[in-house]
């Protein structure tokens, strides 16, 4: 995975590695101070009283949602709370379902939160997460970065792509509703055939449930009218 993120990069015609590669793709800032991801005392004793948090654990990334549902202010709670969010989501992904206090140091002053070069920090984090991989059953990171990278690796024909901007992007809202449609058309004949074969099946196992029953029947029918004349000849 560390590897692909080094791949040479099409849309720009030259090799472009890890941090560019992301300021390209998702348009963050590619310059600027390192974003601490770290467990830090301080900054977890700041969000504990922000937040109202007593027990210790990281709030859920549902409640921090809901906590910006109900802001209703362009506040700090409401930047600090949506940029928690952020990167819980989509950054850095955890393996769980609870904020990682590991981005707290990086949100406490939000003043230098533009100041910071979230592009190194995606990389780095995929490269963390690449070395851990066959050790866990989870992978944690942006994982959306490699998925357009293989989109703009996959060869296209006869399409035209902008070469300043990532396939992906020429996929417009119309393009993915008629693929869509296009998959719903093939999935409803799939599933009206398998719907089809199913009938006959069923119908086929019935009649061979009930096809012994008459044929008992008859056997029986045969057995006593055979005694019956073996009597009358005696």
């Amino acid at each position: 995975m560390s590897e692909v993120i080094r791949a040479r990069s099409s849309w720009k015609g030259q090799d472009l590695r890890g941090s560019r590669i992301c300021a390209d793709i998702l348009g963050l800032p590619n310059k600027g101070g390192e974003v601490k991801y770290e467990l830090d005392v301080e900054a977890i004793n700041f969000v504990h009283n922000k937040y109202g948090i007593v027990q210790g654990a990281a709030p859920k990334i549902e409640a921090i949602v809901e906590r910006v549902k109900q802001n209703k202010v362009a506040n700090e709670d409401f930047l600090r709370s949506w940029l928690m969010i952020v990167v819980s989501t989509f950054l850095c992904s955890p393996t769980s379902l609870g904020i990682s206090p590991r981005c707290y140091p990086a949100l406490v002053d939000l003043s230098s939160v533009k100041k910071l070069n979230w592009c190194k920090f995606i990389v780095d984090q995929l490269q963390v997460a690449a070395k851990k991989m066959g050790k866990k059953n989870s992978v944690r990171g942006c994982l959306f970065v490699h998925v357009i990278l293989y989109v703009d690796s996959l060869a296209v024909d006869n399409v035209e792509i902008s070469p300043t901007k990532p396939r992906v992007a020429a996929w417009t809202r119309k393009l993915l509703d008629e693929k869509k449609r296009r998959l719903s058309e093939a999935i409803s004949k799939v599933l009206s055939g398998v719907t089809d074969l199913l009938g006959g099946f069923i119908q086929d196992i019935a009649a061979a449930e009930y096809e012994p029953e008459p044929i008992m029947r008859r056997l029986k029918r045969r057995r006593a009218t055979n005694t019956h004349a073996t009597a009358d000849e005696e």
